[in-house]
């Protein structure tokens, strides 16, 4: 993100010889012009590749316009386990065990649909050596949150951070029995 590592990994690859080779992933629309300026990315001569993500377009930009609605009421239990174990399979090893720790504190809590407190899951993801403190939790709450693995709102009376699994009690086991292959 630093114009100077910027720079430094351009002018390895320019003057790499073609021996060396430099890969990078973004799944933001504005990535080019966000991360690098015109002649860093002209230097850095990246070949640029569409990856569907099997949604349209149009329809995650709609779900980027509404996010603060989405995010701020939990939809109803959804029974149906279509795209859970594809997102399951794409997410980080770690980004899957901190959710499948959201969900065994869940369905702990007797009332799935009510939530966690996000203290909560925070304190059991640093015991069990997930993440290291609240910035690294919050990183993965955000790409949870984006693949609509989880919902967040805030309780009404205390104000605290509810963190939410939205789907039913069948669901949240087949993410708790989730094994990468």
């Amino acid at each position: 993100r630093y114009p100077s590592a910027q720079e430094a990994l351009a002018a390895l690859v320019r003057d790499g010889g073609g021996v060396l080779r430099l890969a990078a992933s973004s799944d933001h629309v504005d990535a080019a012009v966000a991360l690098w300026d015109r002649r860093t990315s002209d230097e850095l001569k990246f070949v640029w590749k569409e990856v569907r993500t099997d949604v349209p377009y149009l329809e995650e930009v709609r779900r980027g316009a509404d996010r603060p609605a989405r995010r701020a009421r939990f939809s109803k239990s959804r029974s149906s386990s279509d795209g859970v174990l594809k997102v399951l399979a794409s997410l980080a090893p770690r980004h899957t065990e901190c959710l499948q720790m959201l969900a065994r504190l869940q369905r702990e809590g007797g009332d799935g649909s009510k939530g966690v407190p996000y203290a909560s899951w925070k304190e059991k993801c640093r015991e069990a050596m997930y993440v290291t403190g609240d910035g690294a939790l919050r990183a993965i709450l955000t790409e949870l949150l984006d693949h609509g693995a989880a919902e967040y709102r805030r309780d009404e009376n205390t104000r605290a951070e509810i963190i939410c699994v939205p789907h039913s009690d069948a669901v949240l086991g087949q993410i708790l029995d989730f094994r990468r292959g």
